[in-house]
């Protein structure tokens, strides 16, 4: 009898120490959830490829049993267990290290800014805000001020943001070359450099160093290699035209706000800001109010046709009011706005902007996502018949893990989007007979020497790497496709062209870049941008199935052609 109760307890305390190694400690309070979003789903795994097993609405409370990357695992009642994204959901520790400071005026620094939930770039996006917008500063948490704009509380970098009371003017830089420090001294950091001629937003004077504002950041030049130029005044602003034939005008960002006006097709405004998918914009009689941002178009994207480059190296104007920049940016001072049927002198590319000289010697900067390829651009079609059995290609889902990659206005991760244009892709490859290697099948962190080097091993037939793009140029948009050494080009040739067939998408060219997983790669290779996530129309167009059908089409047509040609 007594061996037995010996027995009993030594099974007693092995139950207590397993369940103390194996169950999850809860914390009060701080590992509680709330959901944020209407009917969020929650999945069986931590990743967005793994089965919905129940829904949760807006509001409800869970806790936390633990975490996985950007998912948390919840208690979603007491038999099961599921996992919710972490950009889906908030906590009210969240704001807890919320620094209060006096509200005060402030201004932004940069185009496109985004303006997320709390502090850090982990949280969703909120809404966008363009570069001069007057916003009320509330908070500090670290390095991330807390604002208050027309849609709502949200947070944003410090270093994007100037006081009320900084009188800005426009400055120009005088010498080659000239370093970007970190501090008024010959002894600060250097953290780049500008090129003489390039226009920067002087804050202040220290000491012989001159304070400039240049792509939205900040940074000190010896005032010897500066000179002002005009007192800054105007803010530059995304101008828009209405594409329905009738809008409403409503009180908030919702479908469902009520309606305090209408607008006509052909309609321009001014966006005060944005939030999500909707622009508020200002009426005639001062009122403001907001649109669903679809039925709408920036004006300098417009058709992809405004400007076109035509044989004998110039640039003819096709359309009015193309703004011609002072460098290679928008956030560059328009130097004139040209009209349809003026013709320019094409000097070259720099970036995506081409280089332009004006009629009093003066160069210019016009975007190239503008610009429409010359006939002699276009290459004859190869046959895209064939097989693929026998070929193997290697798929790589651009970021993953703790690299999330670019954050779309919507908040989404651009690692969630090449993952599913990877999988998709994948399935049709083997469909057509292909042996397809995936360099990675879930949310997780692969080097890029690793990713080059899985092609290498295996002595892919073809090797591609799925990304999505990303700019402060909230117009900015189009398909790319990059390659490094030059017997990569071939093969960049036949996947670009056919991922333009059937692609209302803008052209943006192959281009040669130093790519590491390129560089490292000795087979067929090829990274391509399948559009810019940061371009609000362009990044609800993305995420359809639609878009991914044709994309992945044009990819597999891309490769039989290539493969087939050999």
């Amino acid at each position: 009898m007594k061996k037995m109760k010996r027995k009993t307890g030594l099974l007693a305390l092995a139950f207590i120490l397993s369940q103390s190694i194996f169950t999850p400690t809860l914390h009060a309070d701080s590992d509680e959830v709330i959901i944020e979003e209407g009917l969020t789903n929650v999945r069986e795994g931590a990743g967005l490829n793994y089965p919905i097993i129940a829904k949760v609405e807006e509001g409800d409370r869970f806790k936390i049993i633990s975490r996985e990357g950007e998912w948390i695992k919840i208690q979603v009642n007491d038999k099961k267990e599921g996992w919710v994204a972490e950009w889906l959901v908030s906590s009210e520790k969240d704001s807890g290290d919320k620094k209060g400071i006096a509200p005060s005026a402030g201004y932004t620094t940069a185009d496109g800014l985004r303006v997320r939930k709390g502090p850090g770039t982990n949280y969703p996006v909120v809404s966008i805000l363009q570069k001069d917008t007057e916003v009320e500063i509330i908070g500090q948490s670290g390095s991330w001020i807390e604002i208050k704009t027309t849609s709502g509380d949200g947070f944003i970098s410090e270093k994007y943001i100037r006081s009320n009371s900084q009188d800005l003017s426009d400055g120009r830089i005088t010498a080659d070359s000239v370093h970007l420090r970190s501090a008024p001294s010959v002894n600060a950091e250097i953290l780049g450099k500008i090129k003489k001629g390039t226009s920067a937003e002087i804050i202040k004077e220290e000491n012989g160093w001159t304070n400039i504002q240049y792509k939205g950041q900040s940074y000190w030049v010896s005032s010897h290699y500066i000179t002002e130029k005009r007192n800054h005044s105007s803010a530059k602003q995304l101008n828009i035209e209405i594409t329905a034939s009738s809008l409403n005008v409503r009180s908030s960002a919702k479908a469902g706000a009520s309606v305090i006006g209408s607008v006509k097709k052909g309609n321009t405004f001014e966006v005060v800001s944005q939030d999500d998918r909707w622009y508020e914009i200002k009426l005639e009689d001062g009122q403001k109010g907001w649109i669903a941002s679809w039925y709408a178009k920036p004006l300098e994207e417009q058709t992809n046709k405004d400007v076109k480059k035509e044989k004998g190296e110039r640039i003819t104007i096709s359309q009015d009011r193309i703004n011609i920049r002072t460098g290679p940016g928008t956030d560059y001072p328009i130097a004139k706005l040209a009209s349809k049927g003026e013709s320019y002198p094409f000097i070259g590319m720099e970036d995506d902007w081409a280089l332009i000289q004006m009629p009093d010697g003066s160069t210019g900067y016009i975007a190239g996502w503008l610009l429409t390829p010359e006939e002699s651009d276009v290459q004859p079609a190869f046959n895209e018949g064939g097989t693929l059995a026998g070929k193997l290609i290697v798929l790589d889902a651009g970021h993953g893990g703790t690299d999330s990659g670019a954050i779309g206005t919507s908040g989404h991760f651009e690692k969630q989007l090449t993952l599913r244009t990877a999988l998709l892709l994948s399935s049709k490859l083997k469909q057509e007979g292909a042996s397809v290697l995936l360099t990675r099948t879930r949310d997780q962190y692969i080097t890029l020497s690793d990713r080059a080097l899985m092609s290498n091993q295996q002595s892919a037939d073809a090797f591609i790497s799925i990304h999505y793009d990303s700019t402060t140029d909230t117009g900015a948009g189009g398909v790319t496709t990059y390659y490094t050494q030059d017997q990569q080009q071939e093969l960049a040739s036949h996947i670009q062209r056919h991922l333009l067939k059937n692609n209302p998408i803008t052209n943006r060219g192959i281009r040669q870049a130093s790519l590491r997983v390129l560089r490292e790669n000795k087979q067929p290779a090829v990274l391509v941008e399948l559009g810019y996530i940061s371009n609000p129309s362009e990044e609800s167009l993305l995420h359809t199935s639609r878009y991914q059908e044709t994309v992945t089409d044009g990819l597999l047509n891309g490769l039989k052609s290539f493969l087939n040609s050999k």
